[in-house]
């Protein structure tokens, strides 16, 4: 029986641990519901799409602590400006992995058979005689970039996503984005504001849960497997 991408992650999801699991299944609910009722009811479907976002960067912030990566602690799940910079940080590992995806031609692969369910990042290796290999980092987001002034922080690409939606910053973005959020919402609630208007951020909104629950299955991983940063081939 063939599975959907979307059962895969679901099933991912419950093999985690609480309460990333219970926040990120909350997440894959509501974009599920989104989906469901974004030609009859779009406000609506942008309220459950938000929700998502929010809720998958929870799950997120829940997962990186429990892993204990570098930094994790400083992040707050009741902070929605933390919460709103989630998706431009995963936009900005993109655009700053662009010029080599061509190259080592990251793919996306999830084994549901296995006793612990796995979701990996695989990259193509090529090597001098032209042998070819996938690197899997353990675990999935266990890697540094370097540039010529030391390890890359993707300044660069956030300040380039802030101006392109007219920020002066990606600070302010993230505010902007999340006052943006609450506007979009809240006048579809409010006593005598007569028919809502179609939210223009529903698409956006939708697809940045979407990519944020996809992140918060690559963090967790089964017990006793090894965090040493190196790659494991195949």
């Amino acid at each position: 029986m063939d599975i959907s991408w979307n059962d895969k992650i679901k099933r991912l999801v419950e093999t985690t641990a609480v309460p990333g699991k219970n926040i990120a299944s909350n997440a894959l609910y509501h974009l599920k519901k989104a989906h469901e009722i974004k030609d009859i009811d779009p406000t609506m479907a942008g309220f459950r799409a938000i929700t998502a976002e929010e809720e998958a960067a929870t799950a997120i912030f829940h997962a990186l602590k429990r892993r204990q990566y570098e930094y994790a602690s400083q992040l707050n799940h009741w902070n929605h400006r933390h919460k709103s910079a989630v998706y431009p940080f995963i936009q900005a590992i993109g655009k700053a992995l662009s010029p080599m995806l061509d190259k080592v031609q990251p793919q996306l692969e999830v084994n549901i058979n296995d006793k612990m369910p796995l979701l990996r990042i695989r990259f193509l290796l090529t090597y001098p005689d032209g042998k070819q290999e996938y690197g899997y980092p353990d675990p999935p987001l266990h890697y540094i970039m370097y540039s010529q002034d030391g390890v890359y922080d993707f300044s660069k690409e956030l300040e380039q996503i802030a101006t392109d939606r007219g920020a002066k910053s990606i600070i302010k973005y993230c505010t902007l984005n999340l006052s943006f959020n609450n506007l979009s919402i809240a006048p579809a609630f409010r006593p005598g504001a007569g028919k809502p208007s179609v939210l223009p951020s529903l698409s956006a909104a939708l697809r940045a849960a979407e990519r944020e629950g996809g992140a918060f299955s690559l963090i967790p991983r089964p017990e006793g497997r090894g965090y040493s940063g190196s790659c494991r081939f195949c």
